[in-house]
């Protein structure tokens, strides 16, 4: 509301025709419904157009995979441009501020993010669309902009679920940056925003040289961004990772995590067709020259992965890799991640896939054959997690319920010479 307010009063001196944009999220009801009719009625007081949109934010996290926060920032920037493009705008305004700022820094610290996440958020940056979003008061403290507000009897509303802690940014802002203030003084986010903006220039320089890799590295085509897995394997590790940031950034629209570079990397020395999931609505698909980005519906899903040779081989969110050895060289342990097998055991090449309803195996150290159902059941295996359940097989069956139990007919004996050792991640 304080950002409305000022381009008001500057409209004529900057020669501009401000528009207002209201996202109703459908998350606080009656509450919502009252910013709605609140935010039109403002707009109408100073003169300006109002479009209000309602979008379904609880669909669209449980769709995509995302966070409550994540979900309703993705929709609201989408509304922001669906409406500036029909109407012909050319900027889009947040009212993002300095504290906004430094709560952002401390999520991205958090989350392990490299540069692009720790220089936070830019004054202005073009989006995909061609529109430029601007955040014209993140050099602003929040406590500057409730004087104002006061001073100038100006008025708003307050949303009830700024003071909700389940949600991540609002611990920040409530637990977070009160005891860092307390321990560093009330300079600490003007401090950390000084920060960001030095990372900001450290990040330009490193793009820069990251630049002419991507060029060679990263294909764009439509909504599928590819990779080329000999440029990918030839670049040092530090700087793959950033090529691999950059062609994330693409496939996301925004900045991803460490865990997601660090599977699409993994990629590069995985078998081709294997896969990482890297959230519900995007994955990673390794073919033979090229690791391709792209809607995880859309994608060629995996359902098996043949297995012919030892190596690494990736399917969703497991990794499987698989080495043989002379039996002398193997140490056996317990741990249930790795099955040991008597390679001279195998008939025909293996093949990992998920389990199928109805299927049996004789477990080691039994006499008879149990539905695989029973066995995910006994070790304790959650329903929710069965889906993802996965087994080895070759011609004559199932060899290993990955992660669970090893089949009797595969185990290492005394007369053993070679050993196939299996681990799931």
């Amino acid at each position: 509301m304080a950002m409305l307010h000022m381009i008001a009063a500057v409209r004529d001196e900057l020669r501009c025709s401000p528009i207002v944009v209201h996202v109703h999220h459908g998350l606080r009801g009656i509450a919502s419904d009252d910013d709605e009719r609140f935010v039109v009625s403002m707009a109408d007081a100073l003169g300006l157009p109002c479009v209000h949109k309602r979008v379904d934010v609880m669909q669209h996290a449980h769709t995509h995979g995302m966070s409550i926060e994540e979900a309703a920032r993705h929709l609201r920037l989408g509304v922001f441009e669906a409406v500036a493009l029909v109407e012909g705008a050319q900027i889009v305004c947040t009212a993002h501020t300095m504290d906004d700022q430094a709560e952002t820094f401390l999520l991205h610290v958090a989350r392990g993010s490299g540069l692009h996440g720790l220089s936070a958020m830019p004054p202005s940056r073009t989006l995909k669309s061609g529109l430029v979003l601007a955040r014209p008061l993140l050099e602003v403290r929040r406590s500057e902009l409730l004087d104002l507000a006061q001073t100038e009897q100006w008025t708003w509303r307050e949303d009830a679920s700024n003071d909700d802690v389940t949600f991540l940014r609002n611990a920040v802002r409530k637990n977070v940056m009160p005891v860092l203030r307390d321990v560093f003084g009330a300079g600490i986010t003007s401090s950390i925003a000084t920060s960001t903006a030095l990372l900001r220039e450290s990040r330009d320089i490193v793009d820069g040289v990251v630049r002419d890799h991507v060029a060679r590295t990263i294909v764009v085509d439509g909504a599928t961004t590819r990779m080329h897995v000999d440029v990918l394997a030839a670049l040092p590790p530090s700087l793959r990772h950033e090529v691999i940031r950059v062609a994330l950034r693409h496939a996301l629209g925004e900045v991803a995590d460490r865990t997601m570079v660090q599977r699409v990397d993994d990629l590069v020395s995985a078998e081709t067709g294997s896969k990482a999931s890297l959230r519900a609505s995007l994955i990673a698909v390794r073919e033979r020259e090229q690791i391709v980005l792209g809607d995880a519906e859309a994608a060629t899903a995996v359902e098996s992965i043949e297995i012919d040779h030892d190596g690494v081989y990736m399917n969703g969110a497991q990794t499987l890799t698989i080495r043989t050895a002379s039996a002398l060289d193997v140490r056996l342990d317990a741990d249930r991640s790795v099955a040991y097998i008597d390679a001279r055991s195998l008939v025909g090449p293996l093949t990992w896939r998920p389990w199928r309803a109805g299927e049996r195996m004789r477990p080691f150290g039994m006499d008879a054959d149990v539905l695989v159902s029973d066995l995910l059941t006994n070790a304790k295996v959650d329903h929710r997690h069965r889906s993802s359940a996965t087994v080895l097989s070759d011609a004559q069956g199932i060899v290993w319920l990955c992660g669970v139990r090893l089949s009797d007919r595969v185990k290492v004996q005394s007369t053993t010479q070679h050993v196939t050792v299996c681990r799931i991640s």
